[in-house]
């Protein structure tokens, strides 16, 4: 079995590598899996990832600083499932074009984090063991602007939601169930 995949698999996997027809195959596939999953199947792919950081690294702000971008990306699509929401009243009574354009605006910002969340999550699967292998710089040094306003972005978008209620013509059990739909990782 070990020269089959030396024989075959390996040097396929190079040369495919290499094939702008497989890059296609693997965008197809990213874009229809980003579409039929729902958000909290990208929740548990962070996890995952968070699980793995703290194996190799043992240390809680490492792991929360890996999995950065990918936790604000999550947290700023359940901002636009919760405020560009089908059920609210606002959203209902739009009509035609309108009701398209927010329809649009809300599957654009919530498959790109889709999409984001599983490249970061594929790349690390496909190559678990140089992952686990390599130390990252810089985890120990200061936050940069960018990590900065990453964290700015979660903090106001867990805000967002939580004050939804206030904010929307919605009450908090419309947001529980607006909520639950979109993190609830099994329902396909």
């Amino acid at each position: 079995m070990h020269t089959l995949t030396q024989s075959f698999f390996r040097p396929f996997g190079v040369e495919a590598a290499r094939l702008p027809a497989f890059h296609a195959a693997y965008l197809m596939l990213a874009v229809i899996a980003a579409a039929m999953f729902p958000l909290g199947f990208f929740a548990l792919l962070i996890a995952i990832h968070m699980a793995l950081d703290f194996y190799k690294c043992r240390n809680a702000r490492a792991v929360f600083r890996e999995s950065l971008m990918d936790l604000t990306l999550l947290f700023l699509a359940l901002t636009a499932c919760v405020y560009l929401s089908q059920e609210l009243s606002m959203i209902a009574v739009l009509t035609g074009s309108a009701r398209t354009y927010v329809t649009l605006m809300r599957g654009f910002a919530v498959l790109l984090a889709k999409l984001t969340i599983l490249h970061h999550s594929l790349r690390i699967l496909f190559h678990v063991e140089t992952y686990l292998h390599t130390r990252h710089a810089g985890l120990h040094a200061p936050w940069s602007k960018t990590e900065s306003l990453c964290l700015a972005i979660i903090v106001i978008s867990v805000l967002s939601i939580v004050f939804a209620p206030a904010i929307l013509p919605m009450d908090a059990s419309d947001l529980r169930d607006v909520l639950m739909r979109q993190v609830r990782p099994w329902k396909v």
